[in-house]
């Protein structure tokens, strides 16, 4: 199942390491991790899957993004979208000067100017 992120590599501790004893050695566990990259995570675990959308952060950073499933609303579209937006306006500004730029090739050579 796929699921979309607003948030480029969410990062998701399903369950925490732990130190465990075993016959008087202690280990440490690996515990569950989850990480999305560019915003997208697959499995065909179903037992992940059920563990993802039974988390707190289900329906408010991530959505399930399988056709015929959890449909993303368009309350979700919105937010995905304008996190985007403001991303890449953010990317294409000058930290120096505040001047907006259209594409970040076009603010990295204005940045070139700011070179002593």
């Amino acid at each position: 199942m796929l699921f979309i992120s607003k948030y480029a590599n969410l990062r998701l501790i399903l369950e925490p390491k732990r130190w465990k004893e075993i016959d008087g050695s202690k280990f440490l566990t690996d515990g569950l991790t989850v990480e999305f990259q560019n915003g997208q995570f697959s499995t065909k675990d179903a037992e992940l899957v059920e563990k993802l959308k039974n988390t707190k952060a289900f329906g408010r950073d991530y959505w399930s993004g399988e056709k015929g499933k959890d449909e993303l609303t368009p309350e979700a579209v919105k937010e995905i979208n304008e996190t985007k937006e403001y991303k890449e306006k953010l990317e294409s500004k000058c930290p120096d000067c505040g001047k907006e730029f259209g594409s970040e090739a076009s603010l990295r050579g204005h940045m070139l100017s700011h070179r002593k």
